[in-house]
């Protein structure tokens, strides 16, 4: 039996310490390619085990190497620097280190999701740099507006805006600029549209859970495939203090001598169902009159934030426990969720009429070619 440090990187080459029973080391180098990869796969064998520093190719190695393997770790790089940064820093002492510790069963572990999540995860990432990318283009239009006396509102930035700033000879720089930025605000939305049509269509799997989470009044569809995508299942927490604190939208507590601090929340948490949740508040408070009576009365003497987190959190141990019992929310509005529910089934099946549409059409196109 072998325990295996690697210290992978993102080009050219991983670093392998291959440690035995008896604590000698060898190291290995190999190309980061698929060449690379079964020269070292023909070294492992079923009783070994390998960890990995969690890096954006990790779970790519991960997938590449678990199923040749007894046990395949990937290392929380934060918690684990600590260790490692405690001496000089190099490919081979990583490798080393990662290795010892492993053997020692002292790693600090991220959890490695289905391939599903993760793919669902890597969509999410798009949707919202996406997001980003139009907000950056409505603050810069807002910008170019003030700059020449003129002040409205983000929510009226849209196409028949340009009618508007001739009309008001505005010069013709600031009109070109506009123009630009507005045609960039229409191709992202349709961008964002086809990505939003890949995570329902990725989502069709959860469907389940789908149903029992956006059963809660305020949150959509998507909202309720996002907070999948984070916690994939809720078996893997043993309270909902624990998924909540992975979510984080729980503090940070410090107690030492009978002295206890409370900080803000933690930094190293998935942050996709926070910031999600962040924007339905209106939604909550609008649909529970409990909600809007508890935001106000903890609004007195605390940050807007704190309690905005405080809403988030007290929804969130909701759905914890809907999903671990499998039942809806007991507010639920009936008519509300099954509208919710049919609007998602007919998106879905939507997108996969007109995908079957453009393959029936590419086949056809192949058959043309090739009697021709």
């Amino acid at each position: 039996m072998y325990w295996y440090g690697v210290d992978l990187h993102t080009t050219k080459k991983f670093t392998v310490a291959q440690l035995g029973e008896n604590d000698k080391i060898k190291i290995f180098q190999f190309y980061l390619d698929p060449d690379g990869i079964k020269q070292f796969k023909k070294m492992l064998t079923k009783q070994d085990k390998v960890a990995i520093e969690a890096s954006t190719n990790a779970f790519w190695f991960y997938d590449n190497i678990c199923d040749g393997v007894l046990e395949c770790k990937v290392i929380n790089p934060k918690r684990f620097e600590v260790i490692y940064k405690s001496t000089s820093k190099t490919d081979k002492k990583d490798a080393k280190l990662i290795a010892k510790f492993l053997k020692l069963d002292l790693l600090p572990e991220v959890y490695v999701p289905e391939k599903e999540i993760r793919e669902l995860r890597s969509l999410f990432s798009s949707y919202r740099m996406n997001n980003k990318i139009k907000v950056m283009a409505k603050n810069r239009i807002h910008s170019l507006l003030r700059g020449a006396g003129i002040s409205i509102s983000k929510r009226d930035i849209k196409p028949s805006l340009l009618i508007d700033l001739i009309r008001w000879e505005v010069s013709e720089i600031i009109i070109k600029q506009v123009e630009i930025f507005l045609e960039q605000i229409r191709f992202t939305e349709k961008q964002i549209e086809k990505i939003k049509d890949e995570i329902y269509i990725k989502a069709e799997r959860y469907k389940e859970d789908i149903e029992i989470i956006s059963s809660e009044t305020g949150i959509s569809v998507l909202t309720a495939i996002g907070i999948i995508s984070d916690v994939v299942t809720v078996e893997r927490f043993p309270h909902h203090k624990k998924m909540i604190s992975y979510l984080g939208c729980a503090p940070k507590v410090d107690s030492s001598n009978g002295v206890t601090r409370i900080g803000k929340s933690h930094k190293e948490s998935r942050k996709l169902t926070k910031t999600m949740m962040l924007q339905g508040i209106n939604h909550f408070r609008n649909s529970s009159d409990w909600i809007e009576n508890f935001y106000q009365d903890k609004i007195k003497g605390k940050r807007r934030g704190i309690v905005r987190i405080a809403i988030v959190r007290k929804k969130l141990v909701g759905i914890y426990y809907m999903l671990k019992r499998r039942e809806y929310s007991k507010y639920r509005n009936e008519t509300l969720h099954k509208r919710k529910m049919e609007e998602y089934e007919r998106r879905v099946k939507k997108i996969k009429a007109e995908r079957e549409d453009k393959r029936k059409k590419r086949e056809e196109e192949y058959e043309k070619m090739r009697a021709a």
